[in-house]
């Protein structure tokens, strides 16, 4: 699952990201593979079988989106 728009897909479609943050100290996180999160929000084909079922407009799931983007970067930079 993708941690950014919590879009469900094969291992195959997610990537791993992430970076040194310290010598000790790692953070990474799972993303869509292409970075195509806003396509897949917006897309007509977003309530398909690899979607969470949720009652949030369009709208709501970018604002989450880039919040939680937004969250990464302020927590672990």
């Amino acid at each position: 699952m993708c941690d950014w728009c919590l879009s469900v897909y094969p291992v195959s479609r997610i990537a791993q990201l992430g970076y040194q943050q310290t010598k000790t100290r790692s953070v990474g996180l799972y993303a869509c593979g292409q970075l195509d999160c806003v396509d897949r929000i917006l897309s007509p084909d977003t309530n398909n079988v690899h979607s969470m079922r949720e009652t949030l407009t369009k709208e709501q799931k970018i604002q989450r989106y880039y919040a939680r983007i937004g969250n990464f970067f302020d927590n672990s930079v």
